[in-house]
């Protein structure tokens, strides 16, 4: 928390010098990587990340940073309706840790309003909810988990090169658009990415780490803290070997059935 008496454009003055100052405010100190993330001026950011990295708590003080310095619209979508909703907790704690420097106008669980007009709405896994005004910034949180339907609806808002889209996620199995963008290179490289595993991670203790290591199945281990894309352990055939079949031409003759 602020110390009392801190003027108001004092802070903003602070924060658009140095746009981690929110998690600061809430006493975290950012990760090397979530300071890179905070300031990153891509306009495409793909984060794969370990899970307990802090990706939602650094992108939650990218977008407040915006919002609180100029007139933002952040529209951010999670697999479910509570996870966007904590997604948007986490910025109020910081802005309410900066003593709100810029007056809310709509408070809600799934909206937060500021008089200087910005806005960040918080929204589920929808594709119907995923038309109407440009947004100048789209998080997608989860996003090995969240539709193709909804990326493929979101991505017409980015048609004027004027919107960021911000994709953050722990892998979740060899399929869907976030997979596909990873394991493509010449679509990755139109984003900005970041990979974070567990051992860039200052706080998650190795001791700990191990005992999941001995305890968790190794493909699931590998995904949730190595990042690695690993097909569902219930599959009967890995995405390569499906692939690979579907791709042989002629692979096979047609039987003559004699007839």
């Amino acid at each position: 928390m602020l110390a009392t008496g801190t003027s108001t454009a004092s802070i903003l003055n602070q924060i658009r010098i140095d746009p981690t100052f929110p998690m600061k405010a809430v006493g975290l100190t950012p990760d090397p990587w979530q300071a890179d993330l905070i300031t990153c001026r891509a306009r495409q950011i793909m984060a794969l990340c370990t899970r307990r990295a802090g990706k939602s708590q650094a992108t939650a003080c990218r977008v407040l940073s915006k919002c609180l310095t100029r007139r933002t619209y952040v529209r951010v979508h999670n697999p479910t309706g509570e996870q966007s909703q904590e997604f948007l907790q986490l910025a109020r704690e910081m802005n309410d840790a900066l003593g709100c420097p810029v007056p809310l106008i709509r408070e809600s669980l799934t909206e937060l309003a500021w008089v200087n007009g910005s806005r960040l709405k918080a929204r589920p896994d929808s594709p119907r909810g995923a038309r109407g005004p440009t947004p100048d910034i789209v998080v997608l949180d989860e996003a090995a988990q969240v539709s193709d339907e909804l990326y493929l609806s979101l991505k017409p808002m980015m048609l004027l090169g004027k919107a960021e889209m911000m994709a953050l996620s722990t892998p979740f199995g060899k399929l869907g658009w976030f997979f596909e963008i990873w394991d493509t290179p010449k679509m990755l490289r139109h984003w900005q990415t970041f990979t974070i595993t567990a051992d860039d991670c200052p706080r998650i203790d190795p001791y700990i780490l191990e005992e999941h290591r001995a305890t968790m199945p190794p493909r699931w281990f590998d995904q949730e803290y190595y990042v690695k894309f690993n097909s569902a352990t219930n599959s009967v055939f890995d995405k390569e070997v499906v692939e690979s079949a579907c791709k042989a031409d002629d692979a096979f003759a047609p039987l003559d059935l004699g007839v």
